[in-house]
């Protein structure tokens, strides 16, 4: 057996080194190559692609490529259609999101997603819609499609199908091994060049901002990504990329040629000989200089913090070793994989005792992105028995998302990804489209192992390692993040499928099959394709930015001056995007904000309104699963001659959205006006536990004020929360001499919180704060005290907290005569002397006790020795 396969083997060799000479490319083939690159350079500079302006360059650029194909294609009688088992899955992603688009029967849509067509059937309105000048609202159809929105559908299948011509073009145009060699100089410089900028950054002056310019609140950005998840996610492709040069060129050496030679052809015995060979092979500069590049790139993927890259890092290497591992003897091109684990034991060492890294590994933040992740899948998987089976259409999960909440970890936050993009897939398409991205998972890995194996004794062996090692970066990272999502690591992630599916298949001599009728056809629909492609996403960056102007605007600390403008743009983005229900709903906000103004006549306002809620019904109409519309119709219901109760469109947006603050508190404003008390209190206790907003927070408070007594509250509306206990418990009553008695049972309430806390291992800093803030009302001092010595212990710069521990040491100096609790208390208020905003009150109280210890003559004596 050995003896055949080693003869097969040679027979494939001798097949690759006599076949004739590559033709040469037309000049297409060239401007299409260099079109690529750039693109593939170019796109991770723009924050990663992600906003609607580089989306649109990307696909004016993708016209170019398609016309490339036509021309070459047109001009070359021996250009075919190559068959590859990844653009067919491709296609049949597109075909799957058509099927969710398309109108289904009522009957049928019951029986496919019984539950989704149950919940879309609650979300219509039980009674006709009519306004007060009898014109009635548009009615709603309920959701005939197994999609539960028809645009994010769409522009889902539109992505997919840019996707599904750029990989057509690069497998039948574009990808060659001359090809992916410049692929990977280039990726290698351009990791290089964004780690360079991202090291800078992260240790320079502006950390929160993206190039300098982008100033980024709600995410941690590196280099010229917004999200450090994202950097590390396209560096680790660049680093799989540039792996592929640190392979050694022994294609020579067969296995009749060791023998000779007295090398082992055993694969142990050969892996530590090719550790051993390490320091000699870096002796050339090219080798140098790769690994002095692939260093820089891995310490940025090491100031990422991003966990998910270290776990794609190492699988990568493991998969590479044990395809290396698994290949035949005489296969014996070997591979500098033993420089990677050394690079990365190096690094860790240095990260571990570096101080600056310790202190990282403590930030509570990085935990927080771990816990984050968590509730997210619990959700996404709550959601399968609803949309499992058919999928609630692509592109919807931002909508259907917080339909499974059951903690409060995301306040008033909506997830646009599952940060899985296997659970993503389905919840979104079903088990059709997780099928099929498990199989184009498979399929790649596949072509990747096979492309080794062809590879084996000639130089393209690296660029077969180093494409696998860059899919199981991508593959395995794609757990725990949504960076596929992103226009750079898409299309680098594409141009690398494609070299790997023809490294695997392009130099064997059983080539895939091929159809020249199919490229004719081909080439007469991918420019047409690119262009509506191209003329949908121009209209989107319209509308985008409009809206953006339109957030700009509303910033402004006088905003009657800016709303006409608001409304022209508002209207502007809605007629570029009709079928877009944000952008309807934005510009029913900008009309309702505006019948609000002062100096708008009634029968003015009344218009808006009217305008506004035919908007927040076309709105829902478009998209059922909004909970936006919805909560809009119920709280403008007044303006409305029929139709259901407020309550009820409210409670239908509780459904949808269950974290909204805002969303409770008009449910239980609804409730309180009908006299509905006790559901109004329940609502409300909801919404405080959400974090309410100032205005709403005391409206609740003043009214259920007028109606309930101090423990009423305490056991009615207040949550069990010690922050908010405390709030409202300053805001109601606010002297704590004057109003003793009512403080008392929120005092009470607090303190039985807080001794719950530790047992369930919910202790804060600010726990231990407030609770030693209701213990120093309660005259406990020695458990105040000590509750203020551990909130400091955890949270030692709160300058704040020092100043009162030192009030409540001077306090307790005074009560029990001790001298020396007066100098604690000046410790205390010394800690913070020197500190800009405290400097002034800490010398102040300095003095203060200084002189009131002279007065009374409990100065201590300092020691006459």
């Amino acid at each position: 057996m050995g003896f055949s396969f080693t003869l097969r083997l040679s027979y494939r060799d001798r097949h690759f080194v006599n076949q004739k000479s590559v033709k040469p490319k037309s000049v297409f083939q060239i401007l299409a190559e260099w079109l690529v690159l750039t693109v593939v350079f170019l796109s991770p500079w723009y924050f990663g692609s992600v906003d609607s302006r580089s989306i649109l360059v990307l696909h004016c650029a993708l016209i170019v490529l398609s016309l490339l194909y036509t021309f070459d294609v047109l001009l070359n009688p021996s250009r075919k259609w190559m068959n590859c088992p990844i653009g067919l899955l491709l296609g049949a992603v597109i075909v799957w999101s058509v099927i969710q688009l398309l109108p289904i029967p009522n009957a049928l849509h019951k029986i496919l997603t019984p539950g989704s067509f149950a919940l879309c059937q609650d979300m219509l309105p039980n009674t006709a819609e009519t306004l007060l000048n009898g014109e009635p609202l548009p009615s709603p159809q309920g959701n005939n499609s197994l999609s539960i929105c028809k645009y994010e559908t769409q522009r889902f299948t539109e992505k997919v199908l840019y996707l599904f011509i750029f990989y057509a073009v690069l497998r039948n145009m574009v990808v060659s091994r001359g090809f992916l060699r410049k692929l990977v100089y280039l990726c290698l410089i351009n990791g290089f060049l964004l780690s360079i900028v991202g090291i800078a950054k992260h240790f320079g002056p502006l950390p929160k901002r993206v190039l300098w310019t982008l100033e980024v609140t709600d995410a941690y950005p590196f280099s010229a990504f917004i999200n450090r998840d994202h950097f590390a996610f396209y560096a680790n492709l660049c680093v799989g990329l540039g792996l592929s040069l640190l392979s050694v060129d022994r294609s020579a050496r067969t296995t009749d040629y060791m023998v000779s030679k007295g090398i082992s052809t055993n694969w142990r015995e050969r892996l530590v000989n090719g550790v051993s060979d390490v320091f000699s092979v870096l002796q050339n500069p090219k080798i140098f200089w790769v690994i002095a590049l692939l260093l820089c790139i891995l310490t940025a993927i090491l100031l990422t913090q991003a966990r998910g890259a270290y776990i794609g890092t190492a699988s990568g290497i493991i998969v590479a070793i044990f395809i290396w591992s698994r290949l035949p003897s005489n296969r014996i091109q070997i591979p500098l994989m033993a420089i990677v684990p050394l690079c990365l034991g190096s690094m860790a060492i240095f990260w571990f005792a570096s101080g600056y890294f310790e202190s990282k590994l403590t930030d509570q933040s990085i935990d927080k992105q771990l816990n984050s992740r968590l509730p997210i899948w619990g959700e996404s998987i709550r959601l399968l028995p609803k949309f499992g089976l058919f999928g609630s259409g692509g592109g919807t999960y931002r909508i259907v998302e917080p339909l499974a909440r059951s903690t409060e970890d995301m306040i008033d936050d909506r997830c646009d990804h599952a940060h899985n993009e296997y659970l993503e897939a389905l919840v979104e398409g079903g088990v059709p489209r997780f099928l099929i991205t498990l199989a184009i998972v498979w399929i790649l890995m596949k072509a990747g192992y096979r492309a080794c194996r062809v590879h084996a004794q000639r130089s393209s062996y690296g660029l077969a390692i180093g494409c696998v090692f860059s899919l199981v970066t991508a593959f395995v990272h794609s757990i725990g993040e949504f960076a596929i999502h992103l226009g750079s690591v898409a299309i680098l992630v594409c141009v690398i499928s494609a070299a790997t599916m023809s490294l695997a298949y392009d130099y064997d001599h059983r080539k895939p099959s091929s159809s020249r009728f199919l490229a004719v056809v081909s080439a007469a629909l991918f420019p047409l394709l690119a262009m509506m492609l191209t003329w949908e996403s121009w209209k989107q960056n319209d509308a985008e930015v409009l809206m953006r102007q339109v957030e700009k605007d509303a910033q402004i600390t006088q905003p009657s001056l800016t709303l006409e403008k608001r409304l022209a743009f508002s209207e502007a983005a809605m007629k570029a995007q009709p079928k877009d229900p944000e952008v309807i709903l934005n510009y029913a906000s900008c009309l309702a904000e505006s019948a609000r103004l002062p100096d708008t006549t009634p029968a003015q306002g009344e218009n808006d309104i009217r305008k506004a809620l035919n908007l927040w019904a076309s709105a829902r109409n478009l998209s059922l699963l909004h909970p936006q519309p919805h909560a809009r119709i119920g709280y403008y219901r007044e303006h409305l001659a029929s139709g259901d109760s407020a309550s009820t469109y409210l409670e239908r947006a509780k459904r949808l959205f269950p974290t909204d603050s805002k969303i409770w508190f008009a449910c239980g404003q609804a409730y309180y006006d009908t006299n509905d008390f006790d559901k109004a209190w329940s609502n409300w206790k909801q919404a405080l536990s959400l974090k309410l907003n100032e205005r709403m927070f005391r409206a609740v408070l003043t009214q259920a004020k007028a109606r309930l007594s101090p423990s009423e509250i305490v056991d009615l509306v207040a949550p069990n929360q010690v922050e908010t206990l405390q709030t409202m418990m300053n805001l109601l009553y606010p002297s704590k001499e004057e109003f003793v008695e009512e403080r008392s049972p929120f005092l009470s309430r607090i303190m039985e919180i807080s001794k719950a806390d530790p047992v369930r291992g919910n202790m804060k800093p600010e726990h231990y704060h407030i609770r030693g803030l209701i213990e120093w009302e309660l005259k406990q001092y020695p458990a105040a005290e000590k509750d203020f010595q551990s909130a400091l212990l955890f949270a030692p710069t709160r300058s704040d907290w020092r100043i009162e521990h030192g009030l409540l040491l001077r306090e307790m100096g005074f009560v029990n005569k001790n001298p020396d609790l007066f100098g604690k208390a000046i410790v205390e208020f010394e800690r913070v002397r020197y500190e800009p905003d405290k400097a002034d009150i800490a010398r102040y109280w300095i003095f203060y006790i200084e002189r009131e210890l002279d007065l009374r003559g409990l100065r201590k004596e300092p020691d006459s020795k």
